[in-house]
């Protein structure tokens, strides 16, 4: 196992693509930019920052109502000490029109958010209404929850979900094959090293097609990016080296590696009782940074932003909380969307064993019983207590609309009285 390190010095060495020979490049470390474009393909720069501005005026997402051409042209010559430009940040945003809160950008390394922070924060403040100046908060005290058992009548299971980075790699939007492969290596290890817990991994360049078919059945299988806004960021180059699945004995817990973050653990119980999950899912998560502390590395994560991911929607405890839920009358019911809105829920579409709200669309539905999967939506600014503590109000206050609609009620009155 070797480690990446990156380097801090102000003279940078790079390949030279034309001519194969390797060059020095001369760095501005306060102001994050090339002094010298030695050997370096540069052409660009031939072209005022207005001729290279994207046409994003048709589309919709929050990158592409903040980036001015003013900002554009600050950004354009700078990039991250791994190389990671503003271009790369924003072509998924580019290419895809998304919806209104769809983020449109992407972060190659825990540095992106630093150089490039004059966009981010705007992306920030309208996805999370987290200004740059807040300090987020982490509270894993499980013991703080309250009232967290459902009725069993209508909550059929729960998931939770974190997300978490090692720190001094790039990330999937970015990264090599090697530092791919070291992360890989670095997790996988992490893992067999968790206390009173025995899981196996499951690389998918090695599964069969029995085994693919069993984890798709048990819902535990990560399936290959497929959507435009995750191919744009390159989430699937070199699918499916280095990625894969873990999974403990009782296929209570998981985690999903090197997808659109470094790994993605999760615990799903088929119980009503989110107190007793989430006391579950903090003692998977802490085990398991300790065992990565344990190697010498460690997740990235700052007082500011707190848990650092590839898409800023993710910021702050990279936390979803989830939900199946019997709901035969909401539904089928038109206003549903402006009830879970109300609640600040979402509708969760559905990847098989990872959740990932590309367009916050809904389930399939079962026409005889139907269940749909509702998520928490905070994730910055406030901490995992109070995001779980909110989540449960929201849900049974949901559950408490079924009853009073399956009772010939009006739901009215849980639209516009909170």
């Amino acid at each position: 196992m070797y480690k990446t390190l990156l380097s801090k010095t102000p003279l940078r060495i790079f390949a030279a693509a034309t001519c194969g020979c390797i060059v020095y490049q001369k760095y501005d470390e306060i102001k994050q930019q090339p002094l010298i474009a030695a050997g370096i393909n540069y052409s660009r720069r031939f072209y005022p920052a207005s001729s290279e501005y994207p046409d994003v005026s048709r589309n919709r997402n929050i990158m592409a109502r903040n980036l001015t051409k003013d900002l554009y042209a600050r950004l354009r010559d700078r990039r991250t000490p791994n190389g990671f430009t503003i271009d790369d940040a924003i072509q998924t945003g580019i290419d895809n029109v998304g919806t209104f809160s769809f983020t449109g950008a992407v972060a190659g390394d825990e540095d992106s958010y630093k150089i490039y922070k004059e966009l981010f924060d705007k992306i920030i403040v309208e996805k999370h209404g987290f200004k740059p100046d807040d300090t987020h908060q982490t509270d894993l005290d499980a013991s703080k929850i309250q009232n967290g058992q459902f009725d069993s009548d209508f909550v059929l299971s729960i998931r939770i979900r974190t997300i978490r980075n090692i720190k001094g790699y790039c990330l999937p939007t970015f990264c090599t094959r090697g530092e791919r492969r070291d992360i890989e290596s670095i997790i996988v290890k992490a893992l067999y090293g968790l206390e009173n817990l025995k899981g196996t991994y499951y690389a998918l360049k090695e599964l069969s097609q029995d085994e693919e078919t069993a984890l798709s059945n048990q819902e535990l299988m990560m399936p290959r990016p497929y959507h435009p806004i995750e191919l744009s960021c390159n989430l699937g180059r070199d699918w499916p080296d280095s990625r894969g699945i873990w999974i403990d004995e009782n296929r209570t817990l998981a985690a999903y590696l090197n997808r659109r973050d470094h790994v993605v653990l999760a615990v799903t119980d088929k119980s009503c009782d989110l107190k007793s999950t989430f006391t579950k899912f903090v003692d998977f998560v802490g085990n398991f940074e300790q065992q990565i502390r344990a190697q010498k590395w460690d997740v990235m994560c700052n007082k500011h932003l707190g848990y650092i991911t590839t898409d800023p929607k993710d910021l702050g405890t990279a936390l979803k909380l989830s939900v199946r839920i019997k709901l035969p009358k909401l539904s089928q019911d038109s206003r549903l969307s402006a009830l879970l809105k109300m609640l600040n829920l979402s509708q969760s579409y559905k990847v098989l064993g990872e959740n990932y709200n590309i367009e916050e669309s809904a389930d399939k539905q079962d026409s005889e019983h139907p269940v749909v999967e509702v998520s928490s939506k905070v994730t910055l600014g406030q901490s995992e207590v109070q995001i779980t503590q909110a989540f449960i109000e929201s849900i049974n206050k949901l559950i408490e609309a079924e009853k009073t609609v399956s009772n010939g009620g009006d739901l009215d009155k849980f639209l516009y009285h909170k």
